[in-house]
């Protein structure tokens, strides 16, 4: 098993042209073309190769964070942003990952917690 602490490792959760060196465009930044390219040259920013590496060890991913507005933390949801790179993770037409193992799409589940005030 794999940990990822994001605030531990003090994460940086915004997706920016600072995530690639050198860049294809230095001109105009798409975000999703750069990741491509920066996964296939090798010039993706470190933080998020090392990130990369343990989710494509990983045969299972599992997230666990607390609600907020109906969506994931900014920390967790930059990680998402930065970490899950178009091209490898997913492609644009929308069809599921298919890894090494053989395994497609995503399976989820939701574990819930409720407390009454004072408890």
């Amino acid at each position: 098993m794999q940990v990822s602490d994001l605030y531990a490792m003090q994460w940086n959760p915004v997706a920016s042209a600072a995530d690639f060196s050198p860049r294809e465009n230095p001109d105009y930044l798409v975000y999703a073309l750069e990741q491509r390219l920066g996964v296939k040259k090798q010039s993706i920013a470190a933080d998020i190769q090392g990130e990369l590496h343990k989710l494509m060890w990983a045969y299972l991913l599992i997230r666990n964070f607390p609600i907020f507005w109906f969506s994931a933390p900014a920390m967790l949801k930059g990680w998402i942003d930065r970490v899950l790179v178009s091209g490898v993770c997913f492609v644009a037409w929308h069809v599921p990952y298919i890894n090494a193992r053989g395994a497609a799409g995503f399976s989820a589940g939701v574990c819930a917690a409720a407390a009454r005030a004072g408890e």
